[in-house]
């Protein structure tokens, strides 16, 4: 339980520090390729 919770956290420190680059690549993908749908 213990490594579970250490894991959850580094993952939500990544996501705070990382979140502004992961947003803008994402935008950028979708800009190269508006017909590409990530829905079901």
């Amino acid at each position: 339980v213990d490594q579970s919770i250490e894991r959850t956290e580094a993952n939500m420190k990544w996501i705070s520090e990382n979140k502004d680059e992961v947003l803008k690549w994402f935008r950028e993908e979708v800009e190269k390729n508006p017909a590409r749908t990530f829905s079901s």
